[in-house]
């Protein structure tokens, strides 16, 4: 399962794309806010592994609760410390990228402007989960 983490529908759609690219078998999960991300993070931990992710692909500008406070409660988690979580921001902030880092986020993938360069998210997938 993927979860997917991410407020923009344009965005979540092309991501989507780029997740059939890779080859991948998977279901996705699409939350448009921080605080599903956390309910669906409760859920698994408190064992409902029908919602166990093997990869996060996380925007960190959300609604509710930003994504670097998701990110720290991934790594926290009983259930997903160790999922691959994969950041796809507009953001190229320092702080931003140091933040993640030292948080353990697998990738750092900022969002480009065309479809073209924005497939190139597949490498950084397949890289993320081993493929």
């Amino acid at each position: 399962m993927v979860w997917l983490v991410e407020d923009s529908a344009t965005d979540a759609f092309v991501i989507g794309e780029v997740l059939r690219h890779c080859q991948i078998p998977f279901d996705l999960t699409v939350m448009t806010d921080g605080d599903a991300a956390l309910v669906r993070l409760k859920r698994a931990d408190a064992g409902d592994l029908s919602t166990l992710p093997d990869l996060v692909l996380l925007d960190l500008n959300l609604p509710k609760i930003p994504g670097i406070q998701v990110l720290a409660q991934l790594r926290k988690s009983q259930s997903c410390a160790s999922v691959p979580v994969v950041v796809v921001t507009s953001s190229d902030s320092a702080g931003d990228v140091k933040a993640t880092t030292e948080l353990g986020v697998t990738a750092y993938f900022r969002k480009p402007h065309s479809l073209d360069a924005f497939m190139s998210l597949s490498e950084v997938i397949k890289a993320a989960v081993g493929k």
